[in-house]
């Protein structure tokens, strides 16, 4: 399976609910994981500290939805 491929400050939707945060929930990458195929911390809007996801838990969201 080819891991999901994110950048720095690209804006996320979350496909699946997590402990910390609803499916749907938005929010921008902080850091991607070299290393480690398929992980990233997101910071999710209205979270103080950014959380460890699969990649392959979050969706691409477009430019105009986040204006």
């Amino acid at each position: 399976m080819v891991a999901v491929r994110f950048i720095v400050g690209e804006r996320v939707r979350l496909r699946s609910a997590i402990p910390v945060a609803c499916a749907g929930t938005v929010g921008t990458i902080k850091l991607v994981y070299r290393s480690v195929d398929d992980i990233c911390d997101v910071q999710f809007d209205r979270h103080a500290e950014p959380q460890l996801i699969y990649a392959r838990d979050l969706e691409r969201v477009d430019r105009e939805l986040t204006v």
